[in-house]
């Protein structure tokens, strides 16, 4: 479902800018105070959950489709937002030519740069929202949006809202699931993410894994969640153990070598008394 802008109020504008020599074409879209945005949250209550450097909403709470967000928590805008449209052309220009190589590649690969495909994965997308803030920390955007977007797999990926430190641009206003559903989804998204580490632990099993909990998990994740099996990467059923059939093989041999040896022994001894 793409964004409503007339019915939400929300207003396009644009901005230019010079960098390096060029100039580019900004696009924005502004949202007025006391707009409604929803984030899915499982654990903070309130206003905590605006707590950090930067947050995901979304525009409306359908887009959450099969609860994939968890419980979802409505709060509303206090201030009016400028936030730069991430998926127009001329906005990613700008951005693709005055950030890393990092950066680029991300947009190319994740935001649809060349070929305009959403490709959604958490650390990236983190990277560039995280560019984003800072790069229009102290000035009057707040974060980026995005409509309704392609999908490398035919589909197409919700509108997505990133807000810059929302503690100061947003308030609590309620928790639209209902009690009754919050223990149900929260057992749902545990086994969800347990078994999405579990399908890359085989995908990788080959290499070992790093020391602690994979990215977003953990304290900095979803959920404080653990992983089965030793820090050194042996998986769910730690290192392997010793012995086994091949070392009972070898211990058999050697006792049948030792009783040969005794039987020849005892023959001579014969021989030898008896020749005497």
């Amino acid at each position: 479902m793409d964004i409503d802008f007339v019915g939400k109020n929300l207003t396009h504008d644009e901005f230019s800018i010079e960098d390096k020599g060029a100039n580019y074409t900004i696009k924005y879209v502004s949202i007025p105070a006391g707009t409604k945005l929803y984030h899915g949250n499982n654990f903070e209550q309130e206003n905590n959950i605006l707590v950090g450097d930067l947050k995901y909403f979304l525009i409306d709470p359908v887009h959450a489709v099969d609860n994939q967000y968890g419980i979802m928590h409505e709060f509303e805008t206090t201030i009016p937002l400028n936030l730069i449209r991430l998926d127009d052309k001329n906005t990613q220009k700008y951005l693709y030519e005055t950030s890393d190589e990092r950066i680029q590649l991300i947009l190319e690969n994740n935001f649809g740069y060349e070929n305009g495909i959403r490709t959604s994965d958490q650390e990236p997308d983190a990277a560039v929202a995280t560019f984003i803030c800072e790069l229009y920390k102290d000035s009057d955007y707040h974060g980026y949006l995005t409509d309704v977007m392609d999908t490398d797999m035919g589909g197409r990926f919700h509108p997505e809202i990133v807000i810059c430190n929302p503690l100061d641009k947003l308030n609590f206003v309620k928790t639209t699931t209902p009690t009754e559903e919050h223990r149900g989804i929260i057992e749902e998204m545990k086994l969800k993410y347990r078994g999405k580490e579990e399908r890359g632990r085989r995908k990788n099993k080959p290499k070992r894994s790093p020391i602690g909990p994979p990215s977003g998990m953990g304290t900095g994740g979803l959920f404080p969640y653990t992983p089965p099996g030793s820090p050194t990467g042996y998986g769910l059923f730690g290192p392997p153990t010793p012995g086994g059939k091949k070392s009972k093989k070898k211990k058999s041999k050697k006792k049948g070598n030792k009783h040969k040896t005794n039987k020849r022994k005892t023959s001579k001894n014969k021989r030898k008394r008896t020749n005497k």
